[in-house]
């Protein structure tokens, strides 16, 4: 055997996006099972509270230190830095607190938790993805239909059915971007998106989704593929979505009133973010840490019925979200968490370009605008899942635009 020596040329025999992180070995991709379950039968194990939780959070740490890194969005890692430093000023109460009037401080502490374990789950299902990528790839829309089914049983075995208004509706169509219902999309998104050409199954495949996206976001996340098929320049077209997103963001709470007679929800989002921007005047711009009440609970102004007043002893006041992973990170870190969460976006945008990841960044950027999805736990496995397919097509980018790559280049579904 000889030596390689300085200008030897490349190994070959390498797949693609090898050269951007080493092989992966088969038994740490099964560490990230486990977790992938746990959010597709999150209505099944929810009764058991924590230790499925601390189980499946222990696989996702196991996988990344079993590979040796944990890949994750430019950002995250700030994130995660920057939390760690509030939930240590939030133990010793030393930050504003604005409108806030309660802290516990074991609330701190499940409020935080999230920030680090969405990084490691991404980075868990990055592997999975890694190791699997062209068997995804191949058999994505048998694979969506297995994940359906799975998702159906598992809600049969809901036992509390009125969690979930409209029951019967969730369990048969795409109810919201969760645990169980995201899997499911990004697998027929990405059986939608395969080949350098646009063909009829597959604009048909997505128009035969659209009637069951039975939400909102959903249904922003099914158009916006449908559109990503015809877009040449997808990054352009994620950016502009960003964009808007944001500047909806930033206006709805004046507006409250108007969106509410158009759609009760997010009148009602809306003043949950009306709180979070008055929180960050009343902090200026610094934010007011972790465990006290997400929102001044105050739904007069719009009268929705099924909205109602927490009262102000009620444990479960400190763990409402602002239905917004923008405003959440906006209101426990501040302005700089708000900054770097905007990095990790934009981030996701530039690595988006190809035509396997552009659906999922889009249904990232509905995720993050609209529920809780880095914080709330049915949310929190589908936006690492994103995070995850949409750096496993960046590196697979990457690694075939390096020299030599030469025909090895085109990726199983000529993706790139």
């Amino acid at each position: 055997m000889t030596s390689m020596t300085a200008g030897a040329p490349r190994d070959m025999s390498v797949t693609i996006g090898d050269r951007i992180r080493p092989v992966i070995d088969t038994r740490w991709a099964l560490l990230a099972f486990p977790p992938l379950l746990y959010g597709l039968l999150f209505t099944v194990v929810r009764p058991l509270n924590e230790i499925p939780y601390v189980i499946v959070l222990a696989c996702a740490i196991g996988c990344c230190i079993g590979v040796g890194y944990v890949a994750r969005l430019p950002g995250q890692l700030a994130i995660v830095l920057l939390g760690i430093v509030y939930l240590l000023c939030s133990f010793a109460q030393v930050l504003p607190k604005a409108w806030t009037i309660y802290y516990d401080q074991a609330a701190a502490l499940r409020h935080w938790i999230p920030i680090p374990a969405v990084m490691c789950f991404t980075g868990a299902f990055y592997v999975l993805f890694r190791r699997y990528r062209e068997l995804i790839i191949t058999h994505a829309l048998k694979l969506a239909l297995l994940v359906f089914a799975i998702r159906a049983v598992g809600l049969v075995f809901e036992p509390d059915p009125s969690f979930y208004d409209e029951f019967l509706l969730r369990q048969f169509t795409l109810y919201s971007p969760n645990n169980d219902t995201t899997p499911v999309l990004l697998l027929l998104f990405i059986a939608a998106s395969r080949g350098n050409t646009v063909r009829p199954y597959q604009l048909l495949l997505l128009l035969a989704v659209l009637p069951f996206c039975s939400s909102l976001g959903t249904m922003l996340a099914g158009l916006i593929a449908l559109g990503l098929l015809f877009v040449r320049n997808r990054r352009l077209a994620l950016g502009g979505l960003l964009a808007a997103l944001c500047l909806f963001l930033a206006i709805a709470p004046f507006f409250y009133s108007e969106l509410f007679d158009l759609d009760g929800n997010t009148g009602v989002r809306a003043i949950f973010w009306r709180d979070v921007q008055l929180a960050l005047v009343q902090t200026h711009g610094i934010g007011v840490g972790y465990g006290t009440e997400w929102i001044t609970n105050w739904f007069g102004d719009v009268g929705r019925l099924t909205w109602y007043l927490t009262p102000e002893d009620a444990d479960d006041r400190l763990f409402i979200s602002n239905h917004s992973a923008f405003y959440d990170i906006s209101l426990r870190l501040g302005v700089l968490g708000l900054t770097a969460f905007l990095w990790s976006m934009v981030s996701m945008v530039k690595s988006s370009g190809s035509k396997l990841a552009a659906p999922a960044c889009g249904m990232a950027l509905v995720s993050a605008a609209f529920v809780p999805a880095l914080t709330a736990v049915d949310t929190q496995f589908a936006m690492s899942l994103l995070f995850a397919w949409v750096l496993v097509e960046r590196d697979v980018a990457r690694s075939a635009a390096l020299p030599g790559a030469g025909s090895r280049a085109a990726s199983a579904g000529g993706s790139l």
